[in-house]
Order: C-alpha cells, then structure tokens, then sequence
C-alpha cells in the first residue's frame, strides 16, 4: 500500500509542516516518498523550511540506509532548516550518523510550536529572511491534501480595506499559481470576515480568484453576510461556490462534482 503525505504550508511563518503516513519497505517506496515531497516543494522555486512530523513514518531496517541516500537529496535540494517532532529512536540514530558523513543536519523538537521558534530563532542567526507577512495582516494557513488534490485555506482576516483585498488575493494567487492549473478548493471561514463598507469590492476580488483559479470550490462556516455577496456574484459571473458543514463533507461534495463532470 502506498503511503500518503499532509502538507501544510503556514504562510505567515514560511514553513511548511510535512506529516508522512508512511512504512518504508523498498526502493520504490523511496522513489515514491521522495516525489511526493518534490512535487510539493519544487513549485516554491527555492528552499523552504520544513518540520517532518514523524508519528506515522516508520522505515524497514533492511532498507533504511537506502532511504537514508533520498533523505539526503532531498535536504540538500529542497530544504532550507529541516526540523523533526516525534522521531523515533532507530531513525534518530540513522539520520545523526548519514548527518556527519553528508554534513546535512536536522534538528529534533518536541512539538510544531518548538520547531517554529527554533526555525525563527535559526534565522535570526543566520541572518535568513522569511516571505512571511507581518502579525497586523491577515493570513491563510495552507493545506494540500494530495490524496484527494484538494487544497484546504483556513483564513485568518478581516477584510477593511481595498488593500486587504489586495493582499487577501496575493496571498491566494502566490500558493496557487505553482500547481500551474485551476485547483479544487475547501475554505474554512470561522475567523474570516468582511466589512460591509468595503464587501462588494472584495467581491470583484474573489471573482478574480475563482475565475483564474479554482475548479469546484467549498467553504466551510461562512457567515450569513458573505453568502449573500458570494450569491450575487456567483450569477452575475458564473462563480459559484457551495457551501457544507465541515471539511469531510466539502471534499465529498468535490468528488461527487467531479463525477458528474466526468473529471477525475
């Protein structure tokens, strides 16, 4: 069976959290884990910092030194500050021998909150900077969910002005262009709003963002105000987006989409 990989991308600390299900048994095994990983991290066009979340991921013995060689393209092409939370002990001892010998050291921390602050404080040695924005503007967490080609954005934000909506749209379009097609989409609205002032002018903005890319789109608690702004554009531009109770129920609705388009 084919293992899987989460990946989050928190775009307001610049960190991507990789969390493997995962049982390393042959070298297929690691062609397949390591394109995995490439195909999430190449579309970022340089290195990004990692935290490898380790509970599911175990590697056989008879294949780890194997697995050891792609750990170490990986890091050496892809990764920037390589952190990991809850690695157990065989892997530990594997990853801090091939560390010496190929000089590409991970650091182990005890939960993804100490593994950000240590990637933070990491950078302020090094003098590394973060795309990250500021904690004043709004931010999106990130989700692929490569198993079902779903991306999952939980936005923190309150919509005020024309630069918010500005920024709220980069913010999408800089996550999105990468795939290099129009995505399936499931947003979490419980900390997004808009103000009245200013929502029929972000709803040009989510226009845009729907129409260059997103294919089926949900969102997940969306407030009374927003639906009726969403509607309304839905029909004057085509847009339209539908609306379930929680994250497992959007990804079912996309598929069932899917299917009635004949897409797969």
């Amino acid at each position: 069976m084919i293992g899987t990989m989460q990946f989050q991308y928190d775009w307001k600390q610049d960190v991507v959290i990789a969390t493997p299900n995962w049982k390393i048994e042959s070298r297929e095994d690691c062609d397949v884990w390591f394109k995995q990983y490439m195909d999430f991290l190449t579309p970022f066009c340089r290195k990004v910092d990692v935290i490898f979340v380790l509970d599911n991921f175990v590697v056989a013995s008879n294949i780890i030194n194997v697995w050891a060689e792609y750990r170490i393209n990986l890091l050496r092409n892809y990764v920037r500050l390589p952190y990991r939370v809850h690695s157990n002990r065989l892997l530990n001892l594997l990853l801090a021998n091939s560390s010496r010998e190929s000089n590409v050291i991970s650091q182990d921390a005890d939960s993804v909150e100490e593994a950000i602050a240590g990637i933070t404080a990491s950078r302020l040695e090094k003098g590394l900077q973060s795309v990250g924005t500021n904690a004043e503007v709004g931010t999106i967490q990130f989700q692929y969910d490569a198993e079902n080609d779903v991306v999952i954005a939980i936005p923190n934000w309150k919509i005020e002005t024309p630069a918010d909506c500005e920024v709220w749209l980069k913010q999408y379009t800089d996550y999105l262009t990468p795939f290099g097609r129009k995505m399936d989409l499931v947003m979490v609205l419980d900390d997004f709003a808009v103000t009245s002032q200013i929502i029929n002018v972000w709803g040009e903005y989510r226009m845009t963002l729907v129409k260059e890319h997103i294919r089926f789109s949900y969102r997940v608690h969306v407030n009374s105000l927003i639906k009726i702004i969403i509607k309304s554009g839905a029909f004057k531009y085509n847009a339209a987006s539908q609306d379930a109770d929680s994250i497992e129920g959007a990804i079912a609705g996309i598929k069932a989409a899917r299917l009635e388009a004949g897409i797969r």
